[in-house]
C-alpha cells in the first residue's frame, strides 16, 4: 500500500470538541487508527476507524461491537503492558507508511499520559516523521525544521525544545523575534511570544522543536 505523504488520524481519550469543524478535518485523513476509547470520540462524529486498538479497558461495549459489526481491523493487546495505547498507535501508523500524523485528544485530566503522548512522538519526529496534535484550545507541531504559521494577529506561540538544545532559532513576524538563537531543554525562553502579523514564520537549523498556536478564539479548528 503506498501511503507516503498521506495523512494518518490518531485518536486518543482526551474527549469531543467542536463537532462540525473537527468532523469536516477528520474526512480530510487518508487512515483513522483509534487507540481504545478514543473510538467512541470517532463515532460521536459519525465516522468509523480503519483500526482499532489497545487493552480495551476503556471504550463502550457500545463501540466495540460497532466496531466489530463493521469488521473494523482490531489489534488487543493485555491491559498490562509495557507502553500505551497511544504509543502502539504511533507503532502501527508508522508500520504501515504513513510520514503525516495529526493526534487527536491527546491532553487530558492526566499529566503522566499527556506527557508520555507527546515524548513518545519524539523518536517517529526526529526520523522525519510530520506530527501535529490536534486540540480544542491549541495546535501543536513537532518539527525538526521550517514552519510556517497562519493565525490572526495577537495569537499566542510557545516554542519548547524538546532536544537537549534547538539551533539556529529564528522567528520573523512575532512580537519578540529571535535572530539565530538557540533554545535548550530546560530553558522557558520560547514560551507565550505573540504574533505581530497573520502569518509567522519559524525557522531552526538543529534540534526537535514543539510549537504550540493559541488562536485568540477557541474552539476554531
Amino acid at each position: 500500500m503506498e501511503t507516503k505523504n498521506q495523512n494518518c488520524g490518531i485518536f486518543l481519550g482526551g474527549g469531543l470538541f467542536n463537532k462540525p469543524k473537527l468532523t469536516e478535518r477528520i474526512k480530510k485523513l487518508s487512515y483513522l487508527i483509534a487507540a481504545d476509547s478514543g473510538c467512541d470520540m470517532l463515532l460521536e462524529l459519525g465516522l468509523m476507524p480503519n483500526l482499532l486498538l489497545g487493552d480495551m479497558d476503556s471504550i463502550s461495549p457500545r463501540a466495540l461491537s460497532e466496531c466489530r459489526a463493521k469488521q473494523v481491523e482490531i489489534i488487543t493487546c493485555p491491559a498490562a503492558k509495557d507502553f500505551t495505547d497511544g504509543e502502539m498507535a504511533l507503532s502501527e501508523a508508522a508500520k504501515r507508511g504513513y510520514d503525516k500524523l495529526e493526534i487527536y485528544a491527546a491532553y487530558g485530566s492526566r499529566l503522566d499520559h499527556t506527557l508520555a503522548n507527546i515524548f513518545t512522538t519524539v523518536p517517529y519526529a526526529e526520523k522525519g516523521m510530520a506530527i501535529t496534535f490536534v486540540n480544542k484550545d491549541f495546535m501543536a507541531y513537532l518539527t525538526t525544521g521550517d514552519l510556517t504559521l497562519e493565525g490572526k494577529k495577537g495569537d499566542t506561540v510557545s516554542l519548547l525544545s524538546l532536544s537537549q538544545s534547538v539551533l539556529g532559532v529564528t522567528l520573523q513576524g512575532f512580537q519578540y523575534p529571535l535572530q539565530k538563537e538557540e533554545l535548550h531543554f530546560t530553558s522557558a525562553r520560547g514560551v507565550s511570544n505573540v504574533m505581530s502579523v497573520s502569518v509567522g514564520h519559524i525557522y531552526h537549523t538543529k534540534g526537535l522543536l514543539l510549537v504550540i498556536h493559541y488562536p485568540q478564539k477557541k474552539d476554531n479548528i
